[in-house]
């Protein structure tokens, strides 16, 4: 792929060459016109000239005052001038003509209109003229016959050779294609200079990016000094710097936690296995009896992180319809007998016939966790309150010695409130794995903090859950 500032200098100098050739062709259009109409009017006055050495019966003498017609009239008798005129009569004989021409014959254009009409011809040898063709009848001195007052008018063609046109155009050509090149050198040399300077700051921020690393991502770009169009860049770029952040606290965070949790059942099992090893004859069944509880609490842990794993990446849903009230007495059976043992009530609002459209097999495990954390961290006496529609659902219980600050962690894998880790029946992972599963049925799970209230909403995207 070209670098940004390679296309945009082959661009810039695209356009700037465009400009240049229409420029300098709407100079040279304007000039030529203005030229060829300066000849016009030469000619114009030329043929003031003309008419009157062919209408009169016979040659007029030149006149004495050097004035612009009788310049033009002197300029048709020299042979060469690069001033003529040809007439011809009704029937298309030649008639008169310049002694200017010398040997040369100006080609017929016709029949003469009631106005002047110019236009341009090239002669045998080359040459280009600028011609005007015009009508004229003769006047005579004495009375005219009627062979006379019958004659038709005359076509007389004044004519003006262009060579010093084409020269100055020529010259005019010359000078706009080393302008051209000369503009094209400097333009280049500019632009690209000006691209440089302009996308300095692009590349500053560039080489800085090609300098982040895992261990650099607590340092942040200054959007201070970004210019106004890469300041959202920079934004970006450190919003998605501080999710990366978090991510691999996160990681690591969770490599210790699952340290933590491993440890204790390894622990346990190296000082069965040593025990049994130093005095065989002391086993008991009790202590193989502790082994497999430790066994399966390790089974439990390996099976919940692998089914995270399955989860997390969006698996294939097996959509049915779902009675939400049945489902939910299904997974609040396993925790209505301790609920009832510290007097917990759980307060229920959901029509009785309410049908999601979903898979089962993840919405069960959303169901259970939350109820699960609801049981567990609700203080003595206390009500639970659930509610749902056919958008979502809803769990709020108070919230204990949970504070706003851990708030966020609540959905990190295998984190707890408890520091110490004292409580074996979990391992921090139910939270992380109900929210693995409403995104894979398209929905969101969200926890907020508010007036010690702790409330969990699952929320569907674009109508997932409904029948």
């Amino acid at each position: 792929m070209k670098s940004i500032r390679t296309s945009l200098l082959i661009r810039l100098s695209v356009v700037m060459g465009i400009l240049f050739i229409a420029s300098g062709a709407a100079i040279y259009s304007g000039v030529r016109a203005g030229m060829i109409g300066n000849v016009d009017d030469q000619l114009r006055l030329a043929s003031i000239g003309a008419k009157e050495i062919l209408t009169q019966e016979r040659k007029v003498p030149r006149p004495s005052k050097p004035d612009r017609i009788g310049k033009r009239w002197t300029e048709f008798e020299q042979e060469g001038s690069g001033l003529y005129f040809q007439a011809w009569d009704q029937q298309g004989e030649l008639v008169a003509r310049s002694e200017s021409l010398g040997e040369t014959v100006l080609p017929n254009p016709g029949k003469a209109g009631k106005a002047d009409q110019f236009y341009t011809v090239e002669l045998a040898d080359g040459r280009q003229l600028r011609a005007v063709i015009f009508a004229i009848n003769p006047q005579l001195k004495r009375p005219a016959t009627d062979l006379e007052r019958a004659e038709k008018p005359r076509s007389v063609v004044v004519a003006k050779e262009l060579d010093e046109v084409h020269h100055t155009l020529s010259l005019l050509l010359g000078g706009i294609a080393a302008c051209g090149v000369f503009v094209a050198i400097g333009g280049w040399l500019m632009i690209s200079r000006g691209l440089r300077l302009g996308l300095a700051p692009l590349s500053r921020l560039g080489e800085k990016a090609a300098t982040i690393h895992a261990e650099s991502l607590a340092s942040r770009f200054d959007e201070s000094t970004l210019p106004d169009e890469l300041q959202p860049i920079g934004q970006r770029l450190n919003d998605l710097m501080a999710r990366l952040e978090q991510g691999f606290d996160r990681e690591r965070r969770f490599s210790a936690d699952l340290a933590h949790e491993m440890r204790t059942p390894i622990a346990e099992l190296r000082a069965v296995a040593e025990t049994a090893l130093r005095w065989p004859e002391q086993a008991t069944p009790a202590d193989f009896h502790g082994v497999l509880e430790t066994s399966r609490r390790m089974q439990s842990l390996v099976e919940k992180l692998l089914a995270l794993a399955r989860w997390e990446s969006r698996p294939t849903l097996d959509q049915t319809d779902i009675l939400i009230p049945e489902l939910l007495d299904d997974c609040w059976a396993p925790f209505e007998k301790a609920a009832s043992a510290r007097e917990l009530t759980l307060h229920r609002t959901l029509p009785p016939d309410l049908i999601w459209r979903s898979d089962v097999g993840m919405l069960r495990p959303i169901f259970e966790n939350l109820l699960s954390n609801a049981a567990e961290y609700s203080p003595d006496g206390g009500t639970i309150k659930l509610t749902a529609d056919a958008d979502g659902l809803s769990i709020s219980n108070q919230a204990g010695r949970l504070t706003s600050e851990q708030l966020p962690l609540l959905f990190d894998r295998c984190w707890r409130l408890d520091p110490s880790r004292s409580d074996t029946s979990h391992f921090g992972l139910g939270l992380p794995l109900a929210k693995a599963c409403a995104l894979a049925l398209g929905c969101t799970l969200t926890a907020s903090l508010e007036g010690g209230v702790l409330r969990f909403e699952l929320r569907s995207a674009e109508k997932s859950l409904r029948p």
